[in-house]
């Protein structure tokens, strides 16, 4: 009887056991200045999801300010189609496992809407991967918009070009030189090769838009493109280009998270200068 009593109770040893080990890692994470960090990104969490909620099921839309730049893409492709030359669209050189990783998902987001509505004009469009990791995410997006668009027919593998590595800026730029597209346009993370693609841009007159998320690389987008977006502007252009609630909802729901923010920054600059350092020692609890 006490053998079965002890095969009984080991179970309930181990669980015990388990759970102590549970809360000691808890404790470990608190004491270590985790807890706020928990908190906060829980709160972030929340409210992007409940904007995303609300806008979704409220019969008010979400709007959000004027980008010209995403607005101008549907001229960019109606001009390509009035001169009967095609329309460029790229998405810069970068893969979306690294750091450039959103910039370049937003971008292809965008690519979505540019097929789309190329197919409703009627307008031939390139697209110029730099990166392996583009192209399955370029097929899909091109597939999808021109289903959209209600011409699914006009997908074939050609409208895809691929130049990896160092050969990216040259043959964009051969590219450039033998279509001639009458129109250009430009999103995602962009370097260094921003300038020499849109010098070339101007050289051959086509129509370009463009906007990278590196802010050092606006001048340059200034001094070619015909509109630009400016910073984080590409992050919006899924949700503006297709005006879905939800996507405008999430862009909501960060704005506010960076007001809260910027509130919290501000009380703790004063509580500092006012050597009151309650705030700081609290959100490094």
């Amino acid at each position: 009887m006490a053998s079965r009593v002890k095969v009984l109770r080991m179970p309930l040893l181990k669980k015990i056991l388990n759970i102590s080990k549970g809360v000691k890692r808890c404790k470990m994470m608190v004491t270590n200045g985790k807890l706020i960090d928990l908190l906060a990104l829980i709160f972030i969490c929340s409210i992007v999801i409940y904007s995303m909620k609300r806008a979704e099921k409220s019969k008010n839309r979400v709007e959000i300010r004027k980008i010209p730049a995403l607005d101008a893409i549907e001229e960019a492709i109606e001009r390509s189609v009035e001169v009967g030359r095609p329309v460029l669209y790229c998405g810069g050189k970068m893969p979306f496992s690294g750091t450039d990783g959103p910039a370049s998902v937003a971008a292809y987001s965008i690519l979505n809407y540019v097929a789309r509505v190329a197919a409703q004009k009627g307008a031939d469009l390139l697209h110029i991967c730099g990166d392996a990791e583009q192209i399955p995410l370029a097929v899909e997006m091109l597939k999808s918009g021109f289903t959209l668009g209600g011409a699914p027919e006009k997908y074939n593998d050609s409208i895809i070009r691929f130049f990896p590595g160092w050969s990216f800026t040259i043959g964009f730029l051969a590219l450039l030189k033998k279509e001639k597209p009458a129109s250009t346009i430009y999103f995602g993370p962009w370097y260094h090769e921003s300038i020499i693609i849109g010098e070339t841009g101007v050289e051959i007159g086509a129509f370009q838009i463009g906007g990278s998320s590196l802010t050092a690389q606006t001048p340059f987008f200034v001094c070619t493109m015909d509109y630009i977006t400016i910073g984080e502007e590409i992050f919006a252009g899924a949700g503006y280009c297709t005006q879905n609630q939800p996507l405008l909802g999430a862009m909501r729901g960060q704005d506010i998270v960076k007001i809260l923010a910027l509130i919290l920054i501000t009380i703790s600059f004063l509580t500092v200068s006012f050597n009151m350092d309650f705030f700081t020692k609290l959100l490094g609890v």
